[in-house]
């Protein structure tokens, strides 16, 4: 049991490490080596846990994945009642606080050079989505409301659009007030 916990957090450690190097200097300057060095690791160590770049890769894309299922539950646990929607939509806003942009970026780079990178997110993805579908009456209005936030976020990300502070908010304030009355007419809770 102490071997599993120590090597999860020499896991973590390294997630954290490689997302120091690509905070601090870049996507292009992920490597190996720079992550070893910025862990404080031998090389040796790092390959045990990550064989590969790609696996590293994959490593961080599981943490997003683990963080957003996380603030999702944390959503459910503060507001019983909410709907997933409504659970989505709190849980990507702490994703993007939680998760430096630089990250987020590389992954999706990395996803556009090898697209197999997202097969382990898709079901997740594709289980979120038909949730939504399932637990309201107007199911094209909720997938709308969560598209426009996901379409949102991933503007910003990419830089295609800077919205100033007081705007973005507001969006999201009606995205939010849109979902809760989506909720209104919201039938059951595929996560219950």
């Amino acid at each position: 049991m102490a071997g599993k916990r120590q090597g999860a957090q020499s896991r973590l450690a390294i997630l954290q490490a490689a997302a120091r190097v690509i905070e601090a200097a870049g996507a292009s300057h992920l490597t190996l080596d720079a992550v070893a060095h910025e862990a404080g690791i031998s090389k040796g160590g790092l390959l045990y846990h990550f064989p590969s770049k790609e696996a590293l890769l994959e490593g961080m894309l599981g943490r997003v994945v683990e963080r957003s299922l996380q603030f999702r539950a944390e959503a459910r646990e503060a507001a019983p009642h909410s709907t997933l929607l409504q659970r989505l939509l709190q849980a990507r806003l702490r994703l993007y606080a939680d998760v430096d942009d630089s990250v987020l970026l590389a992954i999706l780079a990395a996803a556009a050079e090898r697209p197999a990178l997202l097969d382990g997110v898709r079901p997740e993805i594709a289980a979120a989505l038909a949730g939504v579908q399932d637990e309201h009456a107007d199911a094209v209005g909720a997938l709308i409301v969560w598209l426009a936030s996901e379409g949102l976020a991933l503007y910003e990300r990419l830089d295609l659009a800077a919205f100033d502070p007081a705007l973005r908010n507001a969006i999201e304030v009606r995205l939010q007030a849109m979902a809760a009355q989506l909720a209104a007419g919201a039938g059951s809770d595929p996560e219950a």
